[in-house]
Protein backbone atom coordinates (compact mmCIF):
# COMPACT_ATOMS: atom_id res chain seq x y z
CA UNK A 1 0.00 0.00 0.00
CA UNK A 2 1.74 3.16 -1.19
CA UNK A 3 -1.24 5.46 -1.96
CA UNK A 4 -2.96 7.56 0.69
CA UNK A 5 -4.66 5.48 3.33
CA UNK A 6 -7.86 6.91 4.79
CA UNK A 7 -8.84 5.49 8.16
CA UNK A 8 -12.30 6.05 9.64
CA UNK A 9 -11.89 5.69 13.40
CA UNK A 10 -15.63 5.66 14.22
CA UNK A 11 -17.77 2.77 15.40
CA UNK A 12 -19.07 0.34 12.78
CA UNK A 13 -22.56 1.85 13.11
CA UNK A 14 -21.22 5.38 12.53
CA UNK A 15 -19.14 4.14 9.58
CA UNK A 16 -22.14 2.46 7.95
CA UNK A 17 -24.21 5.64 8.29
CA UNK A 18 -21.92 7.23 5.69
CA UNK A 19 -18.17 7.25 5.18
CA UNK A 20 -15.57 8.45 2.72
CA UNK A 21 -15.50 5.86 -0.09
CA UNK A 22 -12.42 3.65 0.03
CA UNK A 23 -11.80 4.49 3.67
CA UNK A 24 -10.93 1.67 6.04
CA UNK A 25 -12.88 1.38 9.26
CA UNK A 26 -10.95 0.71 12.45
CA UNK A 27 -13.87 0.71 14.91
CA UNK A 28 -13.22 2.63 18.09
CA UNK A 29 -15.67 3.22 20.93
CA UNK A 30 -16.96 6.69 21.68
CA UNK A 31 -15.10 8.75 24.33
CA UNK A 32 -14.31 8.87 27.15
CA UNK A 33 -11.13 6.97 26.41
CA UNK A 34 -10.26 4.28 28.94
CA UNK A 35 -6.95 2.50 29.30
CA UNK A 36 -8.60 -0.64 27.91
CA UNK A 37 -10.07 1.11 24.84
CA UNK A 38 -6.77 2.94 24.19
CA UNK A 39 -4.82 -0.32 24.35
CA UNK A 40 -7.33 -1.98 22.02
CA UNK A 41 -7.02 0.86 19.48
CA UNK A 42 -3.21 0.76 19.67
CA UNK A 43 -3.25 -3.00 19.03
CA UNK A 44 -5.71 -2.67 16.12
CA UNK A 45 -3.51 -0.01 14.49
CA UNK A 46 -0.36 -2.05 15.09
CA UNK A 47 -1.99 -5.12 13.51
CA UNK A 48 -3.19 -3.05 10.53
CA UNK A 49 0.30 -1.62 9.93
CA UNK A 50 1.99 -5.00 10.35
CA UNK A 51 -0.47 -7.12 8.33
CA UNK A 52 -0.51 -4.66 5.42
CA UNK A 53 3.23 -3.93 5.57
CA UNK A 54 2.59 -0.18 5.52
CA UNK A 55 5.63 1.90 4.59
CA UNK A 56 6.33 4.44 7.38
CA UNK A 57 6.27 7.26 4.79
CA UNK A 58 2.82 6.34 3.41
CA UNK A 59 0.35 9.20 3.96
CA UNK A 60 -2.34 8.18 6.44
CA UNK A 61 -5.42 10.38 6.79
CA UNK A 62 -7.66 9.93 9.83
CA UNK A 63 -11.13 11.08 10.73
CA UNK A 64 -13.89 10.29 13.20
CA UNK A 65 -16.98 12.13 14.46
CA UNK A 66 -15.38 15.10 16.23
CA UNK A 67 -11.64 14.50 15.77
CA UNK A 68 -10.87 13.19 19.26
CA UNK A 69 -10.51 9.49 18.39
CA UNK A 70 -8.65 10.39 15.21
CA UNK A 71 -6.14 12.41 17.26
CA UNK A 72 -5.57 9.45 19.58
CA UNK A 73 -5.04 7.20 16.55
CA UNK A 74 -2.59 9.76 15.10
CA UNK A 75 -0.52 9.70 18.29
CA UNK A 76 -0.47 5.89 18.28
CA UNK A 77 0.45 5.66 14.59
CA UNK A 78 3.34 8.06 15.18
CA UNK A 79 4.46 5.91 18.13
CA UNK A 80 4.38 2.95 15.73
CA UNK A 81 6.81 4.77 13.43
CA UNK A 82 4.45 6.27 10.86
CA UNK A 83 5.91 9.55 9.58
CA UNK A 84 3.09 11.06 7.50
CA UNK A 85 -0.12 10.99 9.57
CA UNK A 86 -2.78 13.69 9.48
CA UNK A 87 -5.94 14.09 11.55
CA UNK A 88 -8.66 15.49 9.25
CA UNK A 89 -10.90 16.07 12.26
CA UNK A 90 -14.48 15.00 12.54
CA UNK A 91 -17.35 14.62 10.12
CA UNK A 92 -19.20 17.21 12.23
CA UNK A 93 -16.55 19.88 11.60
CA UNK A 94 -15.52 21.86 8.52
CA UNK A 95 -13.96 21.19 6.08
CA UNK A 96 -14.72 17.47 6.40
CA UNK A 97 -18.41 18.23 7.00
CA UNK A 98 -18.52 20.11 3.71
CA UNK A 99 -16.64 17.32 1.95
CA UNK A 100 -19.07 14.70 3.27
CA UNK A 101 -21.98 16.65 1.73
CA UNK A 102 -20.55 15.69 -1.66
CA UNK A 103 -22.58 12.55 -2.35
CA UNK A 104 -20.01 11.25 -4.85
CA UNK A 105 -17.48 10.56 -2.11
CA UNK A 106 -19.86 9.10 0.48
CA UNK A 107 -20.48 5.36 0.64
CA UNK A 108 -22.70 3.25 2.89
CA UNK A 109 -22.49 -0.31 4.16
CA UNK A 110 -24.60 -2.92 2.37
Amino acid sequence: MDANIILDIRTKKEYCSGHVCNSINIPTPLPPVTKKSATKLFNKLNNFITENKINPKTPILLYCKKGIRAEQAKIFLEQLGMKNVKNLGGVEKNPLKQLMKNESIVCYCK
